[in-house]
């Protein structure tokens, strides 16, 4: 680590640890990023199976179905959006990207548990053409006794969802806060080397990059005319050159 010459002491930079224990998820049994991965892919396969469910119900239904169709298809649609957003925001490393995973699941946890309220109300009360109605049809054939047990495995189902999504939640929002801390120590650590460089301080350990524009710590000298690049990549301004002592 590089050193203060007049104080004799390590020059620190923003702590961030990526195996740190906060950023791990399922009872500290893997990464957090490994986690929301796992989450994002259960998402995919929930929305093939509510295509499918979408396209079985219409056949069943007809064209009275067409506008719980057309909504759960935009519904489908952008929940692939957001995920793929996810998947993006992991590979790049961008909280940014993350974020509009976290308001659509908030949305998604807020229609879940009020449609378990609703359907609960409406088996309380024997409201039979409201659960049917649920499905898209009213005045599907369907005995009273069979609607009951309907509601009452709907209202199971929409009380499991809810409950899934509050725990993606705290996962996804885990990610977020991982990929903003490490966000948050590499820009801290950034200005510090331009800060040092051009103040023409000690020595200390700047970003060097090689060929493919990897980033490694390397000890080099500072002075007001360097900056860290890579010549061999085609940059000769305002990089300068140096000769490792």
């Amino acid at each position: 680590m590089a050193t203060d010459s007049e104080k004799g002491r390590p020059r620190t930079f923003p702590a961030f640890d990526p195996a740190d224990q906060r950023y791990t998820a399922c009872c500290r049994g893997c990464h957090i990023q490994t986690a929301a991965l796992v989450v994002g892919f259960v998402e995919l396969l929930w929305c093939v199976i509510q295509v499918f469910g979408l396209i079985r119900n219409w056949t069943i239904f007809g064209s009275s179905y067409i506008i719980y169709f057309l909504i759960g298809m935009l519904g489908v649609i952008m929940l692939v959006i957001v995920v793929l957003m996810l998947f993006y925001g992991i590979k790049i490393q961008s909280a940014f990207w993350v974020a509009p995973h976290l308001f659509c699941q908030v949305f998604i946890i807020i229609i879940a548990f009020v449609a378990a309220i609703i359907v609960l109300l409406f088996v309380i009360f024997g409201q039979y053409a409201g659960i049917r109605g649920l499905v898209g049809h009213d005045d599907y054939q369907m005995s009273d006794q069979t609607t009951t047990y309907f509601g009452i495995a709907l209202f199971i189902f929409y009380l499991i969802v809810g409950l899934l999504e509050v725990w993606f939640l705290l996962i996804v929002y885990k990610l977020y806060r991982y990929l903003r801390e490490k966000e948050v120590a590499e820009n801290d650590r950034t200005r510090f080397v331009v800060s040092t460089a051009v103040a023409g301080g000690d020595d200390f350990y700047a970003p060097a990059y090689n060929n493919q524009w990897e980033t490694s710590n390397v000890h080099q000298p500072s002075s007001p005319s360097f900056y860290p690049g890579s010549p061999e990549a085609g940059d000769s301004y305002p990089y300068g050159t140096f000769k490792m002592p």
